[in-house]
């Protein structure tokens, strides 16, 4: 009887780096990357298949972290928001045989955004829970901006296109008679 194993892979691109964990032991080379062991020290909420597209918030926990490592990622955290705050981040799937050779290539179960660190530390543990936002979350965001006068000249310098925009949203125009 063949054994299937499964394993998730976690991609964060930070600011100063991508980094990647596997659930598994030792280094793994698999999707063209080669991603660090981090055992039963990383896991992942919940992942939520609702149909839809829904904005669907997830988070990452990183636990059993050395003082040192959890020192130096706290400051990073606090200090440069922009390392993490809206960068990408994905969770995998991959299938391996008995043997823990890789069958298939990762699969991505879940994108988003990186949004909101949450460290805890006591006297037997240190904890980073990163709360992650689906990549729905900017839909109702206008994707280029707005057609405003302020807005095409944050886009083009000196352009007059837009400049009688709102005069032109409130004023009747009549159409010629043919």
């Amino acid at each position: 009887m063949a054994v299937l194993r499964a394993a998730h892979l976690f991609h964060a691109a930070f600011k100063s780096g991508d980094v990647r964990f596997w659930t598994g032991r030792g280094d793994l080379v698999a999707g063209g990357h080669t991603w660090t062991g981090s055992a039963d020290f990383i896991g992942v909420s919940e992942i939520d298949a609702a149909a839809g597209a829904f904005a669907s918030p997830f988070t990452v926990t990183l636990s059993g972290l050395p003082a040192e490592h959890f020192d130096a990622y706290a400051r990073l955290m606090v200090v440069d928001a922009s390392e993490y705050r809206g960068r990408a981040i994905t969770v995998s799937i991959c299938f391996f045989d008995e043997a823990w050779q890789v069958i298939e290539e990762p699969i991505a179960c879940q994108t988003g955004f990186m949004d909101v660190p949450i460290l805890d530390a006591d006297a037997g543990s240190r904890r980073i829970t990163l709360q992650c936002e689906g990549p729905f979350v900017t839909r109702s965001r206008p994707r280029h901006g707005f057609y405003t006068d302020e807005d095409q000249q944050l886009r083009y310098p000196g352009d007059k296109g837009l400049e009688f925009a709102p005069i032109s949203a409130t004023r009747n125009v009549k159409s010629p008679v043919l």
